[in-house]
């Protein structure tokens, strides 16, 4: 079973927003992909929350496209009232901790636009590599910025390269708050990401996170279970968040595409 935790919140940031994306379009991006693994299993089965901050400040484009949704997918939908990333991020946490151990559990953030085969080949890793724990759709410039303002990655314990699909992958020190992992490993560690989302902060501190979670840096003599991060080259994926998208793909290119497709399903309506 893969459960889906899509967050969702009409609130934007046009300042680091390129102009030929939205939030939309995101969901959109997100819903082929889906769709396209949907396809390609004998039985449906996934499970698709979508989590909705600020409901009521949808606009008239996000109701019409959560309709066509709704008649294409059988989604959960949940109105939550946070005006919170981090208190969003603590509700959905919960929810994932309902999971059977075995269960694939997929959080997404709004903020991401999906290649089609994205969620396919996600599963197809997340089912064959050994080791992995955690896995990001997102291959952040920043693994290659060893200049980067915010500090250069710290030294990985895991130096090997994984070949899987049509992707390679590679540990991470770090990612967003959009990535799969297992029920177990969710319920196991849901009080570090509980410690790293405080109510009294705005976002998640993810950097730090997944390096406590991997023990790198001063983490390294912690006594829990260490983690593996793993994630794709080149991306599945990208955080649309100016300057930082996943390099190699065209995004803009893959936008426009989706544009075209996001139209069809409103006139379809």
């Amino acid at each position: 079973m893969l459960w889906v935790y899509y967050r969702y919140c009409p609130v934007e940031r046009p300042e680091v927003r390129p102009k030929w994306f939205s939030k939309q379009l995101g969901l959109v991006s997100f819903a082929q992909s889906l769709k396209q693994y949907i396809s390609s299993l004998r039985s449906n089965d996934v499970k698709w929350a979508l989590y909705i901050d600020r409901f009521e400040e949808l606009n008239s484009n996000e109701n019409e496209l959560l309709d066509k949704l709704l008649k294409e997918f059988d989604i959960k939908i949940v109105k939550l009232e946070t005006k919170s990333n981090t208190k969003a991020y603590q509700y959905v946490l919960n929810e994932a901790c309902l999971a059977d151990d075995k269960d694939k559990i997929l959080f997404v953030e709004d903020d991401y636009l999906w290649l089609p085969e994205a969620i396919q080949e996600m599963n197809r890793a997340m089912d064959t590599i050994q080791f992995v724990d955690y896995l990001t759709p997102y291959d952040h410039p920043v693994r290659y910025d060893f200049g980067y303002y915010g500090g250069a990655d710290l030294p990985h314990w895991e130096n090997r390269i994984f070949l899987n699909g049509n992707r390679h992958y590679r540990s991470q020190e770090s990612t967003c708050m959009t990535f799969m992992t297992r029920g177990k490993i969710i319920k196991q560690d849901r009080n570090l990401h509980m410690i790293y989302s405080p109510e009294d902060k705005k976002c998640p501190s993810d950097r730090e996170l997944f390096r406590r979670l991997q023990h790198l840096g001063g983490y390294t003599h912690n006594r829990d279970k260490r983690r593996l991060l793993l994630g794709p080259m080149p991306s599945l994926a990208t955080h649309v968040h100016e300057p930082f998208l996943a390099p190699i793909i065209d995004w803009e290119k893959l936008a426009n595409a989706t544009k075209k497709e996001y139209q069809k399903l409103i006139n379809s309506l």
